[in-house]
């Protein structure tokens, strides 16, 4: 491992994988007959993190859950389910590959070391990072600041060139008081773009930029064509890749040659392309190689809406909002659907 590199720490659960007590809640009420959810969760968290540190085994956690909720239900069945609910997180691993060709990743878990080697026999998570460590073996549990301190001694590595991606807000609170970068985690794209601001030129580029026109027609739809082609590609005119930067008297000279083509399901005149809106962009992954391409998104405004059906027609178009543009409400659907970062 590169000491003189950033290190990026995932957590493990609500980050990489989903979280397990959610994820099995329906499956555990089920087996626990009648009690009701909140008391299962309840039981389980008052013995999770004696679990989590090392301090009780699988059979003792689970018989303290059984004797809170006055059952007996096996140790064995009950772990099958909640280990079984586990998923890896959309698109989590092209963004951990993307950064390991340029920096450290390891992953800090708030978890128990029996299970967690159960999910990697299924998953093969150990491969995917430089170190991975496990609260049952280093005895700290996140937010406890003794946690970051072991990290940056393991790792022989300052607070200043660590960044920690987690979903638990006090974790994140804890890690930027102890001196280090925390990036809170809502999606792989959300985070991709946060650390992509935090390490600015030091991220890896991306491999493609493409341009993605999102028409606002006359009858109050968004249009998006969110397929991945080239602009000489005639058929897919609402989505095509550029070379070298992005600006916006680009694009419009793009689109004012491409509009000249026949027998296109919109009808685009000069005024709507003096009118083109730059509204944001993101970075998607690509395959399962760690390729994250550029998507810069254009709103084009008051587009004619033909007599095309864009589901029976083209399968690469969809309505992605509806209404006035003017409607913030409708502008926060189509941004909280596109997962845009206004620039």
């Amino acid at each position: 491992m590169n000491k003189s590199k950033k290190t990026i720490v995932f957590d493990s659960f609500g980050v990489v994988f989903t979280k397990g007590l959610s994820s099995s809640i329906d499956s555990l009420a089920s087996i626990f007959e009648d009690k009701k959810k909140y008391a299962i969760e309840h039981a389980y968290r008052n013995w999770e993190s004696e679990f989590d540190l090392g301090r009780i085994n699988d059979q003792q956690f689970w018989a303290g859950v059984n004797e809170e909720l006055g059952t007996n239900v096996a140790a064995d069945k009950l772990t099958k389910i909640v280990i079984g609910s586990y998923k890896i997180q959309p698109n989590i691993i092209s963004l951990i590959l993307l950064l390991r060709s340029k920096f450290n990743v390891v992953m800090y878990s708030n978890f128990r070391k029996s299970w967690f080697d159960i999910l990697d026999n299924k998953f093969d998570i150990y491969k995917l990072f430089d170190k991975v460590f496990i609260s049952s073996e280093t005895g700290y549990l996140k937010p406890d600041k003794r946690a970051f301190d072991y990290i940056s001694k393991q790792l022989n590595i300052s607070p200043s060139n660590l960044i920690l991606v987690d979903d638990e807000k006090a974790n994140i609170d804890s890690f930027n008081d102890w001196g280090g970068t925390g990036i809170l985690f809502y999606d792989a794209i959300q985070a991709q773009y946060e650390l992509r601001k935090e390490l600015q030129e030091a991220m890896p580029n991306y491999a493609n930029t493409f341009v993605k026109l999102v028409l606002h027609t006359t009858a109050e739809s968004y249009i998006l064509d969110d397929s991945i082609t080239s602009h000489e590609n005639e058929e897919q005119l609402f989505s095509f890749k550029v070379e070298g930067n992005v600006t916006t008297q680009k694009i419009k000279s793009i689109l004012a040659e491409n509009f000249k083509l026949k027998d296109k399901p919109f009808s685009v005149t000069e005024k709507n392309l003096k009118n083109i809106e730059h509204i944001g962009q993101k970075g998607v992954p690509v395959g399962k190689e760690g390729k994250w391409n550029n998507n810069y998104y254009y709103l084009i405004k008051n587009i004619t809406y033909a007599d095309f059906d864009m589901i029976d027609n083209n399968k690469s178009y969809r309505e992605i909002a509806k209404g006035d543009i003017s409607d913030n409400n409708v502008l926060l659907d189509f941004e909280k659907e596109m997962m845009l970062k206004r620039t």
